[in-house]
């Protein structure tokens, strides 16, 4: 049976890494394939690759802004993800990773290569060891797929797809859809959960505005993950709970706010972004709170103040015209019961004396 050896993607702009990550491996007495050294002339490129890559144990992508915009290095992580094998991504610098490579390796766990040199070439020995030593019945790969498993695969593809589009409506129906086939999925509880927080990828949960494991979803995907996607969720729920006393804590500072509780939690992500210089600022901040709120106060009960006024002032204006009203019809009245009763002497009195005296005469 051939050795075991893993498959090693990278920029040609990248040599001089591949060629080290190359030599490490060997030195630790692993096997390897890698371009350079065997692809020989007059064979055809796209056929060697391909036999390579699905002949390998675990695929090592070296990760950097050169690999991710290659052409060549992206077909190669396409074919590594659709074989299924253990793909190790092993990060040379920060940057931007483009939404179709994020798509093949948002569950990988990353070895960071910048933040420790040392370190990261002993992991990934560990890893490549560890793809290496399985035994060869837990290795093997079942070619032929029932039904179901195909089907799995195929809603699984266009969950990830609608969520790269940002259609997570249809990414959470496609996901519901492979927990009807299989409830211990839990790469399906992870794409409602990315639907449910609006994301497209493993790494934005992070900034999730409430802790994770106050997501239903996310406790089941914890609940049925394998090893690694458990140790990779984890990391994320750790990342997350700074995040969150982050911003919660900033957004305490908006208004007067007890200044040992926020100090105390901030205390406990110390080293998260700029929390120590936001520790240090606390109390200048806290009393510009303070003046900012005696402020609105003051505004507020002076507002208040005048709206009480303001209702009895109108309340006054409209009683007194009422009375002006009610003393004009008075007067009215009055004029026209006094001109009834002229009239009625004048018939009484007036006519009748008239009359006698015309009668006299």
């Amino acid at each position: 049976m051939e050795a075991p050896y893993v498959f090693i993607s990278y920029s040609t702009k990248d040599q001089k890494y591949a060629d080290l990550i190359n030599k490490t491996l060997q030195d630790n007495g692993l096997n390897t394939w890698i371009a350079t050294h065997d692809l020989h002339g007059g064979e055809s490129f796209a056929n060697k690759i391909t036999t390579a890559v699905n002949g390998c144990k675990a695929f090592i992508f070296v990760l950097s802004a050169n690999s991710d915009d290659s052409p060549h290095c992206g077909n190669e992580l396409s074919l590594a993800f659709s074989a299924r094998k253990k793909i190790i991504p092993f990060r040379l610098h920060e940057f931007k990773l483009s939404e179709s490579n994020t798509y093949f390796l948002q569950q990988a766990q990353w070895i960071d290569f910048f933040r420790d040199e040392g370190s990261a070439l002993a992991e990934l020995v560990d890893k490549v060891k560890l793809a290496f030593d399985e035994k060869e019945e837990s290795r093997a790969k079942v070619t032929i797929k029932t039904n179901e498993e195909k089907k799995i695969d195929n809603l699984l593809k266009r969950a990830y797809l609608s969520l790269e589009v940002g259609d997570y409506k249809d990414a959470s129906k496609f996901a519901e859809e492979i927990l009807n086939l299989n409830m211990e999925f839990a790469e399906a509880y992870l794409i409602k959960l990315f639907s449910e927080l609006q994301v497209k990828q493993l790494g934005d949960i992070e900034s999730a505005p409430n802790y994770l494991n106050s997501y239903e979803n996310f406790k089941f995907a914890k609940r049925f993950a394998d090893t690694e996607l458990l140790k990779i969720l984890i990391n994320l729920e750790n990342e997350n709970e700074k995040f969150v006393i982050y911003v919660q804590s900033k957004k305490a500072t908006e208004r007067p706010f007890d200044l040992e509780i926020v100090r105390n939690r901030l205390e406990s992500i110390r080293g998260y972004k700029d929390v120590d210089q936001f520790i240090e600022e606390l109390p200048g901040l806290h009393r510009m709170r303070q003046k900012e709120y005696k402020k609105i106060k003051n505004k507020t009960t002076y507002y208040n103040q005048t709206t009480i006024e303001q209702p009895q002032k109108v309340s006054y204006q409209q009683t007194n015209n009422q009375s002006q009203q009610d003393e004009k019809k008075r007067k009215t009245r009055n004029s026209y019961l006094w001109i009834f009763v002229a009239v009625i002497a004048f018939w009484v009195i007036v006519v009748p004396s008239c009359a006698a005296c015309l009668s006299a005469l």
